[in-house]
């Protein structure tokens, strides 16, 4: 995939893009079920694969990528923004008739995958009764349009697993299918959000310069924002998101920590080490709004496991 640049006209490789297109394991053996549309109004490239349910957008004035999961969107389309007739916009439609628009000038009251209303539940906690195709929230309104959406564990054992929800069985019980394991009471969740994830580049060796050889020891993350909105603030339920390493696709660890626009109060520590570390941030909270800054990630390097080794060659 190329870009050009609106400022040099160079013509740039999108990389990222490319092997996500041309890999296997990715976009590769689905190019038939992608569809492509560029929204004028905020400057950005659409790719949406309706058999992996999957959207890639590409920012036109920063390069960076944003990957949705889990989208209900079956089609999309592109025309003259039909509120102003104005730049024209990418549509998002759904079987259930319904169309959305990226929210560039972020005027929404809630943020999710379902259209949450004001008085509906996005965060949580379970309460007694809860099995692992029922899940119960006594405090919460769940969503009426949330058939179909998926609800993410956030807290304890089940941490990281996700459901599909098969019912909305009355305001405070919803059914799905079946979890590997009964949630315990008071383990967090969140409905239908709009699962972010950010993934930074490779940590390097010395002078900035890739190095595969050398070990290098993440310690440290912290990340600085601006405009924090919805369930963001510090005594919200799900306030939090979560700091992680990865080498490649393996998962070497993640931690939680809380929203801040102070960037100290925000740090975390983790000692997980790698030849190829990936740090990333993961935003898998409803109603989050946010604008990130930057990241900060502090680590320490040494010789790889082999060249520590007596007599290797």
């Amino acid at each position: 995939l190329k870009q050009i640049d609106g400022n040099t006209g160079a013509i740039n490789s999108v990389t990222v893009l490319d092997r996500i297109l041309l890999d296997d394991s990715e976009w590769a053996g689905t190019l038939g079920s992608v569809h492509m549309e560029f929204d004028a109004r905020v400057g950005a490239l659409v790719l949406m694969n309706t058999s992996k349910n999957e959207v890639y957008i590409l920012w036109e004035s920063t390069g960076a990528v944003t990957r949705l999961e889990d989208i209900p969107w079956t089609h999309l389309t592109s025309g003259p923004d039909v509120l102003t007739d104005g730049a024209s916009r990418v549509y998002f439609v759904s079987d259930a008739a319904k169309v959305h628009v990226i929210d560039g000038s972020r005027e929404m009251g809630k943020r999710s995958m379902c259209g949450t209303t004001a008085g509906e539940t996005m965060n949580g906690t379970f309460t007694a009764g809860t099995t692992t195709t029922a899940l119960f929230d006594t405090a919460a309104t769940m969503p009426a349009n949330c058939v179909g959406f998926k609800v993410h564990i956030l807290s304890g054992d089940l941490l990281g697993e996700s459901t599909v929800i098969i019912a909305r069985a009355s305001a405070t019980e919803l059914t799905v299918t079946a979890l590997s394991g009964t949630p315990a009471v008071g383990d967090r969740y969140s409905v239908a959000p709009v699962v972010t994830r950010l993934i930074l580049p490779v940590m390097t060796g010395v002078e900035g310069r890739p190095d595969p050889f050398t070990r290098k020891i993440l310690s440290s993350i912290m990340a600085s924002f601006s405009d924090l909105g919805g369930h963001t603030g510090t005594d919200d339920t799900n306030g939090k998101f979560r700091f992680g390493v990865k080498q490649m696709d393996t998962d070497l660890g993640s931690i939680e920590t809380n929203f801040n626009v102070i960037p100290d109060k925000t740090a975390a520590r983790l000692n997980k080490a790698s030849t190829r570390p990936f740090p990333y941030l993961e935003f898998k909270g409803g109603n989050q709004d946010w604008e990130l800054q930057g990241v900060v990630v502090h680590g320490t390097q040494s010789k790889s496991e082999a060249q520590s080794r007596q007599g290797t060659s």
